[in-house]
């Protein structure tokens, strides 16, 4: 089902249930859980990290929102996991107030000159967000594909526009499950996550309709991007990112090794064999992965 779609089924929802109780509109909430797919380890902590810098590489820089600086005062990083994006940020906008918010603070990091312009938030997006509506003159959002089961992405997005202010903007940045020139083990793993996804409620197809989203949430002036990304060294002037993001996904996909074999019934060695022959497949097939972005204005 596409985003959009799961946006008019909540709109639909909503209305049918203002109208039996009177006009009163009853706001959606879902489970305050964390449904976050990957281990909250130190390794993961790492890996999140080293994907902060590899995302600096592709996007040639922090972000692509046209953003003024001398209009944002305020901003807020959704599930930032160490703070280093919203660390980053406080430094580029040292007028700004900046929040990093998530549900826990124990890997947060501090960059050197990091003053009072930023600070943590502690809460669960899947409980809403903790602020008062209009609050941010930019809200970031980026990958929640395994954060954010199907069903809780019209709530989360709605909570973005809410406290974003009139004029403000909100981007996301998300990985996917789209690859192209795939070989055979690469579509074993997927045929795995995907199989992993259904059972826990995921599903990483629709990060395709992230503008559709954002569009049916009230936002205008949308902008979408696709980036298409090597993966692996094999293409010629894209060996660094190539290897970066090869070093990621490797890392990610390790991350998984537990919740596949137990879910799936997995062998273990099985999953090992895969994980160890995806680097030469990715270069015998020219692999390529694609990343989504969205962007609008509230």
């Amino acid at each position: 089902m596409h985003l959009s779609q799961l946006f008019r089924r909540r709109r639909n929802a909503a209305s049918a249930t203002a109208a039996r109780q009177s006009g009163i509109t009853v706001r959606m909430r879902v489970p305050a859980s964390d449904a976050y797919l990957l281990p909250r380890d130190a390794k993961e902590i790492h890996r999140l990290d080293f994907q902060q810098y590899l995302l600096r590489q592709v996007l040639k820089g922090k972000y692509v929102a046209p953003l003024d600086p001398t209009a944002v005062t305020s901003m807020v990083d959704v599930w930032c996991g160490t703070g280093r994006w919203a660390q980053e940020m406080a430094l580029a906008f040292p007028l700004a107030e900046v929040i990093g918010f998530d549900l826990t603070q124990e890997y947060q990091v501090t960059l050197p000159g990091i003053g009072g312009g930023y600070r943590f938030q502690q809460g669960n997006l899947l409980d809403g967000l903790p602020f008062p509506d209009q609050r941010f003159d930019f809200t970031h959002q980026r990958l929640l594909v395994a954060a954010i089961p199907a069903a809780s992405w019209p709530f989360v997005v709605a909570g973005l526009v809410r406290v974003t202010r009139y004029r403000g903007w909100i981007e996301l940045v998300e990985a996917s499950d789209s690859y192209v020139r795939t070989g055979p083990l690469t579509t074993r793993f997927l045929s795995w996550w995907t199989a992993v996804n259904h059972i826990r409620g995921f599903d990483a197809s629709l990060i395709r309709h992230l503008g559709e989203g954002l569009q049916d949430a009230g936002l205008r002036h949308i902008h979408t991007r696709t980036i298409e990304l090597s993966v692996g060294s094999w293409m010629r002037g894209k060996q660094r990112e190539g290897l970066l993001l090869q070093q990621n996904m490797l890392a990610g996909f390790s991350g998984l090794k537990d919740l596949l074999c137990s879910t799936l019934s997995l062998a273990p060695r099985a999953f090992d064999q895969v994980l160890a022959r995806l680097p030469q497949e990715w270069a015998d097939y020219r692999t390529r992965y694609h990343m989504f972005i969205a962007y609008g204005q509230r």
